[in-house]
């Protein structure tokens, strides 16, 4: 009889531990940017008619012109659909932000920050 239970205790145990699972996801922020971003980038097509640059490195975000936008110390994830979430400290104003990246193909990249309707994109072209 002591078998039995034992037996039905474990069959038991095996059949409800992978139900409970784990819930939590693990860590998704990668240090640095992706590297299909890095380079030199300017929109042609801005509001205002002027040329914004940009400048993406293996740890930092430069964009802007006289109101700098600088993403140092950069971390990123992955957000699906090629788009990229970056984060990272501005040394102007003390203080941290995030950008999001929509990668297009080698020549074409998107810009937008958070919380903004995705048809204020901005887009950049290598150059």
């Amino acid at each position: 009889m002591k078998i039995k239970n034992i037996l039905v205790t474990a069959i038991a145990t095996l059949a409800f531990v992978p139900a409970l699972g784990n819930t939590t996801q693990a860590a998704t922020w990668y240090h640095g940017t992706p590297k299909i971003f890095w380079g030199k980038w300017k929109s042609p097509y801005p509001p205002m008619h002027t040329t914004w640059k940009m400048s993406i490195g293996r740890t930092y975000v430069h964009n802007g012109l006289s109101d700098p936008d600088f993403y140092n110390h950069a971390k990123y994830k992955y957000l699906g659909h090629h788009v990229y979430k970056v984060y990272g400290e501005n040394p102007f104003y003390h203080s941290y932000g995030a950008i999001y990246l929509k990668w297009y193909n080698h020549n074409k990249i998107g810009t937008n920050y958070p919380h903004t309707p995705a048809k204020y994109t901005t887009i950049y072209h290598r150059y």
